[in-house]
């Protein structure tokens, strides 16, 4: 699926990504803010490995780095460092790399965009992040039937993760989740299990909340909220989501909460909204074909 070989543009050369020598670099360009979640720890586990083109000048200095992972139905990319006017050759590297396979291209920067947009590319995809700031007006009114506890390591994994997958069937990112893809979330520094929030009735799992305390800042983020489908129409998202404000408020002392929702989720865009959470920043996915 995947071809190797370097594309050489304008005295830039565009190659594969290797590991030894390139990923100290690209971490470092990755350290900005260019690259999501999953890219980092894509990177921080080395697993970049012929999944990546980087962008050299003829001093051997790496200018950009384009990181690919593989979906279920296509690959995602996303872009650190600055391309200039060599992105089209970036972008050229790495569709021929998982052809016939598409190439979804994610980015938040409006230059980027501007860019993507100049060469013909259209997005396909929006995911917002929005914020509020804490702790949130209204109080949880969770009912006496559920009851919210705190994730149990070594106890919950496995039904915490059918009901994700339940909750999140077909979804590209959270949905189809496996006990490795929890497992490295947890063994990330900001993991807290007391943040990571459980709804319970009658003994069987019907929703949590997963929160993250960002680090070095006043924000927490409502990373996921999943309900059972068969509990849906309840309220009980809405309930989790603002027990979730409230803990990362009054436990975790963050000022500022954040989360992603795609803009085509109308019923979340709605919920959030009137959460008082508003966009303040876009992510467009570009189809590269």
């Amino acid at each position: 699926m995947r071809r190797h070989g370097s594309v050489l543009w304008l005295a830039m050369t565009v190659r594969p990504i290797e590991i030894a020598t390139d990923l100290p670099v690209i971490r470092a360009l990755a350290g900005v803010g260019k690259l999501s979640e999953r890219k980092v720890m894509d990177l921080a586990r080395n697993r970049p490995i012929g999944d990546g083109v980087v962008l050299e000048a003829e001093t051997g200095a790496i200018r950009a780095y384009l990181h690919l992972h593989e979906h279920a139905s296509h690959w995602a990319a996303e872009i650190a460092g600055d391309p200039g006017d060599q992105l089209a050759a970036l972008i050229e590297a790495a569709a021929s790399r998982v052809a016939p396979d598409p190439l979804h291209l994610w980015t938040s920067d409006d230059a980027l965009t501007a860019a993507l947009e100049s060469l013909g590319y259209h997005t396909d995809r929006e995911l917002h992040q929005m914020r509020r700031a804490l702790p949130p007006g209204r109080l949880p009114d969770v009912p006496s039937t559920v009851t919210i506890k705190a994730f149990r390591i070594g106890l919950d994994e496995t039904m915490w993760l059918a009901l994700n997958n339940r909750a999140f069937a077909g979804h590209p990112e959270n949905g189809n989740w496996c006990l490795g893809d929890l497992m490295e979330r947890m063994d990330q520094p900001w993991f807290d299990a007391k943040g990571f929030l459980i709804a319970w009735e009658g003994g069987r799992m019907i929703g949590s909340c997963w929160t993250k305390r960002h680090p070095g800042t006043d924000h927490g983020e409502i990373y996921v909220v999943g309900v059972d489908p068969t509990v849906r129409g309840r309220g009980i998202g809405t309930q989790l989501t603002l027990v979730g404000l409230w803990d990362l408020h009054e436990q975790q002392g963050a000022e500022t909460a954040l989360l992603y929702v795609d803009a085509s989720n109308d019923p979340a865009m709605t919920l959030y909204r009137e959460l008082g959470f508003s966009a303040s920043m876009t992510n467009r996915s570009f189809v590269i074909s």
